[in-house]
């Protein structure tokens, strides 16, 4: 399994397109940070005036790591799709059936090197915040659970991503249908549906409505377990998948 992560984590470090993806959210992640950090000078005024005012770290949270979760709806997806897609295409994926590894380890250890990849690119956002450490007070324990957060939904979309891309041998197509699913789940709990039991369910499958917590620097067990449970399905279902394959001889059109 460390070595198909292995080889995974090498060609995506060799992709141009992971390293063009990774500047440019780079450039958008110091963008936002600063904008993010002038609106705070801006109304820091007026939030001493306020009882329990935010501070720059809860500020930042909402504001800056926050509509950040919602990048990975996209970013994962793009990261994720060439996961089976490419191996069906160029060949390849014979070898890894013929193997001494199970289609356990074929998914996990393609998961953790897209995994691994993707949480580089979020720990690089989340120590902008921590730059401010020798000018102003920073709450760690809000960063962190921040942290865990992003890297909970990171998890979640990758698990998606990579099933959908076992699915088919066009990253493209891949790539389209999940962030589809990803993004349906993500506004789910915002839509206005008929009946009581079908909006609390919408709102318990919503992603978004699972993330909150996590930015008020609180750790709430059902949120956890929302994500653990999700991606846990997702990488059955690609395991399933894969499985499949292996006793037809041969990848999906």
């Amino acid at each position: 399994m460390l070595a198909i992560t292995r080889r995974e984590l090498s060609a995506l470090f060799h992709s141009p397109l992971a390293w063009v993806i990774a500047a440019v959210l780079q450039v958008f992640f110091a963008w936002f940070f600063l904008t993010t950090l002038e609106d705070y000078l801006a109304v820091q005024d007026q939030l001493l005036l306020q009882d329990h005012a935010p501070g720059v770290t809860s500020f930042l949270t909402f504001r800056y790591l926050a509509p950040c979760a919602g990048l990975l709806l996209i970013l994962c997806p793009l990261i994720g799709m060439r996961s089976y897609a490419e191996d069906y295409r160029q060949g390849t994926f014979i070898l890894l059936q013929a193997a001494p590894v199970s289609a356990l380890q074929i998914v996990l250890g393609k998961f953790l090197a897209g995994f691994l990849f993707v949480a580089f690119l979020i720990v690089l956002a989340v120590v902008m915040p921590l730059s401010l450490f020798p000018l102003t007070r920073v709450d760690f324990a809000t960063l962190a659970l921040s942290l865990l957060g992003l890297m909970a939904v990171a998890a979640f979309c990758m698990a998606v991503a990579q099933f959908f891309s076992s699915l088919t041998r066009h990253p493209l197509v891949a790539a389209i249908s999940s962030a589809t699913v990803l993004l349906l789940l993500w506004s789910i709990g915002k839509a206005t549906l008929s009946g009581q039991l079908t909006q609390v369910i919408a709102q318990t499958l919503s992603t978004s409505g699972h993330l909150g917590s996590f930015f008020q620097g609180l750790l709430n067990s059902g949120d956890l377990v929302y994500f653990m449970t999700l991606t846990t399905l997702a990488l059955l279902l690609t395991v399933i998948r894969v499985g499949a394959l292996g006793w037809a001889g041969s990848p999906g059109r």
